[in-house]
């Protein structure tokens, strides 16, 4: 019977070995497709590592024998405890990574273990003897007090490594939930033949190196799934420190429960002397120095904050409401984000715009004026010929011209300079426009003479109205800078009548003509045109 036994135990440890040996070659062939199959594959190393082992315990006479055995499978057992726990993070969180400090830090104890056991001959901490069983007499370990202590080390790294995945198989969505069920699942066949076997060890092999190997194959086939990456998901903590923005979770007391490293980084802006991990318990005031009044229903806003160096920053920040199953609000999740720099440059464009604007004023102001100047008398600011004759080609009748004439122009000019007649010319100029009527047109048609348009005026009301306008020149002295000077002028009158096209240079003819007879009569009179104007009788 002892033989059979130990015949079907031999068989299932190479088996074991077998299966996990492939199971560490097909993970570490798909190590790159992601980080738990580089686990996997170690998890599968040493688990065959520790079933070949308990081959040789298994055909073990000798006492010292055995002792040498054990002291090559226990650090395989450690290498297999430390890769499951791995695992299950691995499973549980998609984005983690094993580490330097973690690597170390579960180096420790399979270290400790390889020192208690090499030094066991002396101390008898690990194993204190060695006990006989019934298959064939094959010898197993009688534990001590260092054994004892490794095993609650074991299980409290397999209960963390479950109590993981059960987190995540909790959070995570109902659709999602069956690839972590298998993941905990995974975990109890060596878990209950190691605890027979404790129950049991000294009469029966230690067979927990088996129960790893269902658990791996177990494992390849949630590992090797292909919707695995979509279903282990990401864990909320990765997500948040990948987000510049600021995350804040507080409760209905406005204190804070959750914040990302953003919000950390926004702390020590705010109060450089506070640790940022000391934003957890404490109120939303208290950490941005104010009372923004986010929690009062609104969905947020723009708010400037003044940090440690007097400097405003500026946050838009966003509000959503956090409910629980029952739809009762439990706390809200606060969103900042720094917009100093957005809001700094956009000032900068308004500015750089308001003085665009600015500038296109002045320079249309500027055209504007340069156009007018285009279509004025220099000395007079009356408008000029060019101006004048393009009113004039637009103009429909009933109007009047004037063309009117300085009397004895070149005599002012040659008494008492060409200043003085400058002057004059102002002074003639500055009366003809005060005597006008608005909507009329006075212009400077070369010289000392000028032309009037008077619209809607007949031939005799402009001649009435330019007689008044002669008789007040006449009148009025003109200072030119130490003398008085009077001057009179003589005016011709050309009619234009209403609803009928005219030509300005028959028009301009006819005035001057006009002109000339009152120079001819003596000056200093107004006299009408007569005689046809391109056709049209006039006064």
């Amino acid at each position: 019977m002892g033989e059979q036994m130990a015949a079907a135990l031999t068989l299932a440890f190479a088996l074991s070995t077998a299966v996990c040996a492939l199971m560490a070659v097909i993970g570490w062939q798909r190590r790159h497709r992601a980080p738990a199959f580089r686990v996997y594959a170690w998890v599968g190393m040493t688990t065959a590592l520790w079933s070949a082992v308990d081959i040789a315990l298994l055909h073990q006479d000798t006492p010292r024998g055995t002792l040498l055995a054990l002291g090559a499978e226990f650090p395989a057992i450690c290498g297999v405890v430390a890769g499951f726990f791995c695992l299950s993070l691995s499973i549980a969180d998609r984005a983690w990574r094993l580490t330097r400090r973690t690597t170390l830090l579960l180096m420790i104890e399979p270290a400790l273990v390889i020192a208690l056991i090499a030094t066991n001959p002396w101390h008898h901490w690990f194993f204190t003897g060695v006990h006989p069983t019934g298959m064939q007499g094959a010898p197993v370990p009688i534990y001590g007090p260092a054994f004892w202590a490794h095993a609650v080390y074991s299980y409290v790294l397999l209960a963390g490594g479950t109590a993981r995945i059960a987190r995540a198989w909790w959070r995570s969505p109902r659709r999602q939930r069956r690839i972590y069920t298998l993941g905990m699942l995974a975990t109890l066949p060596p878990v209950a033949v190691n605890v027979l076997s404790l129950i049991l060890h000294e009469t029966s092999i230690d067979m927990t190196g088996v129960g790893y190997a269902a658990t791996a194959v177990i494992g390849y086939w949630v590992l090797a799934r292909r919707d695995l990456p979509s279903q282990i998901t990401v864990a909320n903590r990765h997500v948040l420190e990948t987000i510049l923005d600021a995350v804040t979770v507080v409760d209905l007391d406005g204190v804070i429960l959750d914040a990302n490293p953003a919000a950390g980084r926004l702390l020590r802006r705010l109060r450089p002397s506070t640790p940022s991990s000391s934003m957890v318990g404490r109120t939303l005031t208290e950490a941005l120095g104010r009372d923004p009044g986010l929690l009062d229903g609104g969905d947020g806003g723009e708010y400037t904050l003044i940090d440690s160096r007097g400097t405003g920053i500026d946050l838009h920040m966003r509000v959503s409401g956090l409910r629980d199953r029952r739809g009762d609000r439990i706390g809200w999740v606060l969103v900042a984000r720094d917009i100093t720099e957005l809001n700094r440059r956009r000032n900068e464009a308004e500015e750089a715009n308001a003085q665009l604007r600015e500038q296109l004023r002045v320079n249309e102001a500027l055209r504007a004026d340069l156009a007018e100047q285009a279509v004025r008398d220099a000395l007079t600011g009356l408008h000029n010929r060019r101006h004048l004759m393009n009113v004039l080609a637009a103009m429909d009748g009933p109007f009047s011209l004037v063309l009117l004439d300085i009397d004895h122009f070149k005599r002012v000019n040659d008494t008492y300079g060409h200043a003085a007649g400058d002057d004059v010319l102002v002074h003639v100029s500055r009366m003809l426009t005060a005597g006008v009527r608005h909507g009329d047109l006075v212009a400077r048609h070369g010289g000392e003479e000028f032309v009037l348009l008077l619209a809607g005026a007949t031939a005799e009301d402009a001649r009435v109205r330019v007689d008044h306008l002669r008789e007040r020149i006449a009148a009025t002295d003109t200072d030119t800078g130490g003398h008085l000077v009077r001057v009179t002028f003589s005016a011709g009158v050309a009619g234009a009548p209403a609803g009928r096209g005219h030509d300005p240079t028959d028009l301009l003819s006819a005035a001057d003509k006009a002109l000339y007879s009152a120079k001819r009569l003596g000056r200093n009179r107004v006299e009408l045109a007569t005689g046809p104007i391109d056709g049209t009788a006039v006064a």
